[in-house]
């Protein structure tokens, strides 16, 4: 199993904190209603995020 860095963890919660906050206050797209970012994980040397996002029933 990979060693989780704490500098990743926290890049993690940052980029999932800011989108959702996006998602939900400024994104105005009626088809977005009920997503919300589930989990964000980042390659080791953070140059990719991969958002993993759940879509709740209206």
């Amino acid at each position: 199993m990979a060693r989780e860095f704490p500098r990743s963890r926290r890049v993690e919660e940052q980029i999932q904190r800011i989108l959702s906050d996006v998602v939900r206050a400024e994104v105005r797209d009626p088809r977005l209603d009920g997503v919300i970012v589930s989990t964000v994980k980042v390659s080791r040397d953070l140059s990719v995020a991969w958002i993993y996002y759940s879509i709740l029933d209206p």
